[in-house]
């Protein structure tokens, strides 16, 4: 499973400032023109895709929902 994460601060600095904050273990990609959520559909923050090791979305979840989402990352992690 890949996570990243795409911060909507307005600026590098602010997207850089979140990564630090909150310890990200994951890339962060600034995206001033927030295709990437257009691309995905986001309606609501936060707003997690689990992308599975094919490529494919395997799970979106909606809201903070942190025991889901190391649930589903576990699953797709066990997946051969």
């Amino acid at each position: 499973m890949q996570v990243i994460s795409v911060p909507l601060e307005t600026s590098r600095e602010a997207a850089g400032a979140w990564s630090k904050e909150f310890k990200a273990a994951f890339p962060v990609i600034f995206d001033p023109k927030q295709k990437i959520a257009q691309d995905y559909g986001v309606t609501a923050i936060p707003f997690n895709v689990a992308i599975d090791r094919e490529g494919k979305v395997a799970k979106i979840l909606v809201g903070a929902a942190p025991e889901e989402l190391e649930k589903v990352a576990k699953q797709l992690a066990a997946r051969k």
